[in-house]
C-alpha cells in the first residue's frame, strides 16, 4: 500500500466554512421572523448530514468486518466523515428546544388531540427521546473516535492486533449502531405523524444510510484522485468497480424495502397506516415521488449495470452525485408533508439545510486533509505450513 500524504485541501475547506457560516447568519435571520420554517427546513439538514456521518460509520465498521481491499481508498473518507458525529452533538440543540413545534406528541395536550397515542407515550415521552438522543450519538462519537484512533495507529506499527482489535470493536459497534439509527430513524421521522407506524421503516432508514455513506465516498475519492494522480495509481478500476457493485447493490436492496413498505401498507389498507402516503401521492407531492423512482432508482440501476460505467471515474462520479442529491429529496419528501399538506417551497428550505452541508463538509476536510489519505491496511496473515497440512506447529496431527 502506498502511504501518500494528504492533498493540499485548504482553499476548499475554507470555501465551505465561509459559507457555511454566511448561510447561518441567514438561517438565522430566516429563524427570527419564521421559527416554524426553520426547524423544520433544519430538520431536513440534520438528518442528512447525520446520515452521512452515521452510514459512513457503518460502512467502516463493515469494512473491518468483513475485509476486503474495497476499503482501502476510501477508509480515510469514512473515518473522517464519522468524526464529524462530535459536530451533530451540536447540531442537535436546536431541535431539542423546538421540540413542540416540531413533533406534536411533546406538547402538553397532545394525548386529547392526537388518536390511540395514550397506547405509545411509555415510548413518545420528552424525557425517553431526550435521553435516546444522547445516548445514540454518544455511541456514534465512541465509535468513530475510538476506530480512527486506531486506525492512524496502525499506520505507524502495522500491528495485525491492532486491526483484530479494530474488527472485534466494529462487529458488536454495528449492532448497536442498527439500533442506534433505528431508534433515531423512529424518533426524528416517523413520528412526525404519531398516528402512522411501520415495522419496515427503521430498515429503510438504515439501508438509506449506507447508501449515501457510499455515495458520498465515491464522489470525494473521484474528485480528490483528480487533484492527486497518486491516488489511483493505488486505486486501480478493480476498486472503482468494486465501490460501484456496492453501490448498485444498496440501490436494489433501498428499492425493495421501500416499495415493499408501500406495497404492504396499500394492500392492508388501514386507517392507521395508509395516512403516511395519502399525504405523500397527492396535491403536488406525488411529482417528487416520481423523481425518486426515476432517480433514486431507474436512471443509477440503468447505469450501475454497465461494468464499463463502474469503472469509468466520472460516470460513477455522476450517478453517486444524483443519488446523494436525491437522498436529500427522499428527507424533504418524508419530512415536509407531515407539516405541508399542499407542496410548495421556503427559501429557508434550501439556505438553512446548505448551512448545514457546508459546516459538516468544512469539519470533514479539515479532518480528512490532517492526516494521510491512504490508510495501510494489511492483509491477513497466511496460515502456517503446518495449519494447512492440519499438522499442529510440532508436526503432530491436528
Amino acid at each position: 500500500m502506498i502511504f501518500i500524504p494528504g492533498p493540499e485541501l485548504k482553499t476548499p475547506r475554507n470555501i465551505a466554512l465561509a459559507l457555511g457560516v454566511l448561510l447561518s447568519i441567514a438561517a438565522v435571520i430566516g429563524a427570527v421572523f419564521d421559527w416554524q420554517h426553520f426547524l423544520q427546513s433544519y430538520l431536513v439538514g440534520f438528518f442528512f448530514v447525520l446520515s452521512l456521518s452515521v452510514g459512513c460509520l457503518g460502512l467502516l465498521m463493515l469494512n473491518h468486518v468483513a475485509g476486503g481491499m474495497w476499503g482501502a481508498p476510501i477508509r480515510r473518507i469514512l473515518e473522517s466523515a464519522s468524526l464529524q458525529s462530535f459536530l451533530l452533538v451540536l447540531l442537535v440543540i436546536p431541535l431539542l428546544i423546538g421540540m413542540q413545534q416540531l413533533w406534536a406528541w411533546t406538547r402538553p395536550d397532545a394525548a386529547l388531540l392526537i388518536h390511540h397515542l395514550e397506547e405509545k407515550q411509555w415510548y413518545l415521552n420528552v424525557p425517553g427521546f431526550i435521553a435516546r438522543v444522547i445516548v445514540c450519538l454518544a455511541l456514534f462519537c465512541t465509535l468513530a473516535w475510538l476506530l480512527s484512533r486506531w486506525s492512524l495507529k496502525q499506520d505507524t506499527d502495522r500491528s495485525h492486533a491492532r486491526q483484530q482489535r479494530m474488527a472485534s470493536l466494529s462487529a458488536p459497534g454495528m449492532v448497536a449502531s442498527v439500533i442506534a439509527v433505528s431508534l433515531l430513524s423512529v424518533d426524528f421521522i416517523m413520528s412526525l405523524q404519531p398516528e402512522w407506524w411501520s415495522t419496515m421503516f427503521a430498515f429503510q432508514a438504515a439501508t438509506s444510510f449506507l447508501l449515501v455513506a457510499i455515495a458520498f465516498s465515491i464522489v470525494v475519492l473521484v474528485w480528490v484522485s483528480r487533484r492527486l494522480p497518486q491516488l489511483f495509481e493505488s486505486s486501480p478500476p478493480e476498486r472503482l468497480h468494486d465501490l460501484g457493485n456496492l453501490l448498485l447493490a444498496l440501490v436494489l436492496f433501498w428499492t425493495y424495502v421501500s416499495f415493499s413498505q408501500f406495497l404492504i401498507i396499500y394492500s392492508g389498507n388501514l386507517p392507521d397506516e395508509v395516512t403516511f402516503y395519502l399525504r405523500r401521492i397527492r396535491n403536488g407531492w406525488e411529482y417528487i415521488g416520481i423523481a425518486l423512482a426515476a432517480f433514486h432508482f431507474i436512471v443509477p440501476f440503468a447505469v450501475l449495470l454497465s461494468r464499463e460505467a463502474k469503472r469509468r471515474p466520472g460516470t460513477l462520479w455522476a450517478i453517486a452525485a444524483v443519488l446523494l442529491l436525491f437522498h436529500f429529496v427522499d428527507l424533504f419528501w418524508l419530512v415536509m408533508p407531515a407539516f405541508r399538506p399542499v407542496l410548495y417551497f421556503h427559501w429557508l428550505d434550501a439556505v438553512v439545510p446548505l448551512a448545514l452541508i457546508c459546516l459538516w463538509f468544512g469539519g470533514f476536510l479539515w479532518s480528512y486533509s490532517s492526516h494521510p489519505v491512504l490508510a495501510r491496511v494489511l492483509l491477513p496473515r497466511p496460515p502456517a505450513p503446518e495449519a494447512e497440512m492440519g499438522l499442529s506447529p510440532k508436526g503432530e496431527s491436528a
